[in-house]
This record gives C-alpha cells, sequence and structure tokens, in this order.
C-alpha cells in the first residue's frame, strides 16, 4: 500500500481510538516570539506554526491555550516537566533523543548576517571564528551549533530582538540567525530589513512540535496523524503558502536529525547529456536535472550536482558510500548494484546509422556482421550488447565522439537513446537528416541510482518525496517519443 494512504487511514482511525486519552491528559502548549512562524500582533498570537498547531488542536477536539514564552524557559519546561509541547522547535541530532517530534512544519537555513556597509566577508565557519562576536539566541538551535563547532566569541541574548539590536548598533560583528525570521524581527522592531545583508548561510535545518519525553505516545502519534491529514487534503499547504509564499515547503515525510545529516552528505553525480542534464548559457538544465534540484529544494540539502563523464561517475557510484548517480539506465545487470529512485524518464534504445548506410539491419545478428559498433563506456545499452557476446564495440568516453566517428566512417553503428541521440548530432554540428535509426532494441527507464551503502532511510526520502512532487504536478517523468519494439 502507498505511504500516503497508511498515514491517511491512520489519521482517519486515531481520532476513534485516542479521545479518552487526550481528554485525560492536558497539555501545556508553549511557543515564543519567532515571527512569522510564532509571534504576538495586537495581543493575538499568531504565525505560520500557530495555525498549523491550533488546526491540529482542533481536529483532535482540544482546546488548551497557546502560551508565549521566552524560549529559554519553554525549552526547559519541555525538557523537565510532562505533557508540554514547544514550537518552533529546531530537531537536530543534540536534541533528538530529548523530546518526541511531530513535524516537520518548515525548512529554514542558518544564515550569518552583518550591518549592511560592514567589510566583514566569510566563505566559511573558520573566517566566522576570527570575528570578535557574533549574537546568538541563547539556547536556540544556532547557538547550540556553534557551541558544537567549539566557537568561543558568542554575544548570548535571552531575545532575538536583543542580538538585532546588537548588530545594528555596532556591538557585535555579526548575528546567526535564519533566513525566515531575521528580516521579519527587524520588522517588528520598526526597523527596515535592508539594514542587514547575508554574509553565509551555513546549514539547513527543519522546524517541529516538540513534545517533552514524558508525554503519551499515543497523544504524539494524533497530533503527526492530524498534521499527515493536513497534508494531504491541502490545509497544510494553504497555510503554509499564506505565511511564507513562493517557499518551498517541507517533505511531508517527517525524519530525524541523523537522517538530516546522511542527506547532507550525499554526493550527486551527474553526466552533460541533453536532454536530460546539460549546460546552457553556464547553467545546468535538463528534465531530469530538473527533477533531481526539485527534490533537493523539498529536502532542503544544499549540495552541488557534479558534472563529469559517465564512466568516471559510474564508477564512483559503484565505490563510494552515499554517492547519488542520475540518470541511469535500470537493467538486470545493474539491478542489485545499486539502490534506486524513480522512474525519473524513459527511452528506447536503437541503433543508429549514417544516413547513406546500405545494409539492411532486421536483427542482433545483422549488427554482430558491421566493422564496429560505436558505444558510450559504462553505458547500459553498451553492456546490453557485451551482454549478448558482441565483439565489434568500439568505446568511447563521450556521446559526441562516437556522433563524429559515425560520420567519419570510422564506425558503422551507434548504439544509443531515442531520447539524447539527435540532440548530441545537434551539438555535435551534423544536421539531423545525416541520422537514420536501423533497429530499436528495447525501452528502457532511467532512475537515480545510489550506492548500495547509502541509508536506506535517505534512499526511500528521495522517494517519498519523488512521488510526492509527482502527485503535487510539479515534475513528471519524461517520456519518450512512442517507437515500435520488434517482438
Amino acid at each position: 500500500m502507498h505511504w500516503a494512504m497508511r498515514l491517511f487511514r491512520t489519521a482517519l482511525l486515531l481520532p476513534l481510538l485516542l479521545p479518552a486519552t487526550l481528554a485525560a491528559q492536558p497539555l501545556r502548549v508553549l511557543t515564543e516570539e519567532l515571527p512569522p512562524l510564532n509571534f504576538t500582533e495586537n495581543g493575538e498570537i499568531t504565525g505560520l506554526s500557530v495555525e498549523l498547531v491550533r488546526e491540529i488542536m482542533r481536529r483532535n477536539g482540544q482546546s488548551e491555550a497557546i502560551q508565549s514564552v521566552p524560549w529559554a524557559r519553554g525549552y526547559r519546561a519541555a525538557l523537565e516537566e510532562p505533557n508540554v509541547v514547544l514550537f518552533s522547535t529546531t530537531r537536530t541530532e543534540e536534541r533528538e533523543g530529548q523530546f518526541k517530534w511531530v513535524g516537520p512544519l518548515a525548512p529554514f537555513s542558518y544564515v550569518f548576517y552583518k550591518k549592511r556597509g560592514s567589510p566583514i566577508s566569510l566563505s566559511n565557519l573558520d573566517d566566522a571564528r576570527q570575528v570578535k562576536s557574533i549574537a546568538t539566541y541563547r539556547d536556540d538551535a544556532r547557538e547550540q551549533f556553534l557551541k558544537e563547532q567549539h566557537f568561543t566569541n558568542l554575544d548570548s541574548s535571552p531575545k532575538l530582538v536583543s542580538c538585532a539590536r546588537k548588530l545594528l548598533e555596532g556591538r557585535v560583528d555579526l548575528w546567526l540567525d535564519s533566513n525566515l525570521t531575521a528580516p521579519q524581527v527587524l520588522k517588528q522592531m520598526g526597523q527596515d530589513p535592508q539594514q542587514i545583508e547575508p554574509v553565509l548561510a551555513v546549514k539547513t535545518n527543519y522546524l517541529y512540535i516538540a513534545f517533552s519525553k514524558q508525554t503519551d505516545d499515543a497523544i504524539v502519534a494524533q497530533w503527526q496523524a492530524s498534521l499527515d491529514t493536513m497534508r494531504q487534503d491541502g490545509t497544510f499547504r494553504r497555510i503554509f503558502d499564506k505565511w511564507l509564499p513562493g517557499q518551498e515547503p517541507p517533505p511531508r515525510t517527517a525524519f530525524s536529525a541523523a537522517t538530516q545529516s546522511a542527506l547532507s552528505r550525499l554526493r550527486i553525480l551527474t553526466e552533460e547529456l541533453p536532454p536530460v542534464s546539460y549546460y546552457e548559457r553556464g547553467n545546468l538544465v535538463g528534465h531530469s536535472a530538473g527533477i533531481v534540484r526539485a527534490i533537493i529544494r523539498r529536502l532542503g540539502i544544499n549540495q552541488a550536482i557534479e558534472v563529469m563523464p559517465w564512466s568516471r561517475a559510474y564508477q564512483l557510484a559503484l565505490k563510494q558510500p552515499n554517492t547519488a548517480l542520475y540518470s541511469t539506465i535500470r537493467s538486470k545487470k545493474r539491478e542489485s548494484l545499486f539502490h534506486w529512485v524513480g522512474p525519473i524518464g524513459s527511452s528506447y534504445s536503437q541503433l543508429y546509422a549514417r544516413h547513406d548506410f546500405q545494409p539492411v539491419i532486421r536483427t542482433l545478428d545483422d549488427a554482430r556482421r558491421v566493422e564496429s559498433i560505436g558505444t558510450y563506456r559504462d553505458d547500459a545499452d553498451e553492456q546490453f550488447l557485451v551482454e549478448r557476446g558482441f565483439t565489434n564495440l568500439y568505446r568511447h568516453s563521450e556521446p559526441e565522439a562516437i556522433a563524429r566517428n559515425l560520420m567519419a566512417g570510422r564506425v558503422q553503428l551507434w548504439v544509443g537513446g531515442s531520447l539524447y541521440a539527435p540532440l548530441v548530432m545537434k551539438q555535435a554540428g551534423y544536421p539531423l537528416d545525416r541520422l537514420k535509426p536501423v533497429l530499436t532494441l528495447r525501452k528502457t527507464s532511467f532512475y537515480v541510482a545510489f550506492s548500495r551503502d547509502t541509508p536506506e532511510v535517505v534512499v526511500q526520502l528521495w522517494q517519498n518525496t519523488l512521488d510526492e512532487l509527482i502527485e503535487e504536478g510539479l515534475v513528471s517523468p519524461m517520456q519518450a517519443p512512442g517507437i515500435h519494439v520488434p517482438d
């Protein structure tokens, strides 16, 4: 059964099973002043996370008041007291075992800000260690992050507005906050957000609802089920877009800080092969590149996509841990070599010849009789012919070289995909009427291939996110034009 349907059914059943539990254990629901997520406006607590929490409680038949308290006080209460709910709370590896979690609610990045006009420039965390002082929010995940990195130049404050004020008044050199909250804090102070500017984004994380460890598991499960149902019926997206228009929502699947860390260690490889992944005006574009980038954005990870020759990328994905490679044809030979996410498209494997090629190629045996067939090193089509005993293969490290050798008569046939072969011809500078398909071999589907020792939870999260993006109509697998495949 599809994971989303299981969640949906669970969400429908839990309200029938748990009303006595929920009623018997009233919760203390705490938040802080952190616009636009949770803040007080005209005497009323509002914001993205507040609306989400209120809707969860409404669906659960709960009516507890939401209290706004200083973050350090709320954090201690959630650590020490039973039945405390605290939001919006960053889920980190340090905090993972300290709370029970419901979410995610929103992604955000840790960003160093400086006063506009300051000469400070940062390229990494070591540069930030050299400044005199950095404003941080006491007991906040960003402060904890810097402490874990052994920073000793922190100027801690109990309120975000104090951090902002110190930066504006020149009492600190930098302020570590987030891309979501820093501009809103200045607006709340009546200050122009243009007075500060980002210097360096260092980490992406997710905000959750944290429950004290003593809270009944059934209550936590009910809150998560209600949030999942809100994702299914569109309520979550409506509230999210109201407060963060144009921002990428978090994935539907809740995941631990350890999984987030594993996601951030993933190395993502591809080749230059139009139309799936190629450079245009210095930018990596293409159908598969777009799908992979959409998954990366939804998961909140910042890795660059590395472009290299296919054979090198393929060997790295075979041998290195935590490596993803696209677009990879999924074949019987490769099935057990990788984990798979997809499909992200389909194509047809074909034998191509020059337009004036005379012999008739009706079968693979006919193809065995030609002098040489151009193949792309470690490509699935090359592997297909090798498995069938072909010995007349001329291996190439890039597709354009095959096109040039075909046009020069150094190879008689070229085995390649129907999606990319015509575009490679064009890229190599040849008119398309000089290329003709002579035999269709099979239909293929291509995927993102993950090295075998990539954590399974990472692979599943990529698949869930792809399914989610397809369901929302934001991406769709690329389909090759229909071609008859002979029996």
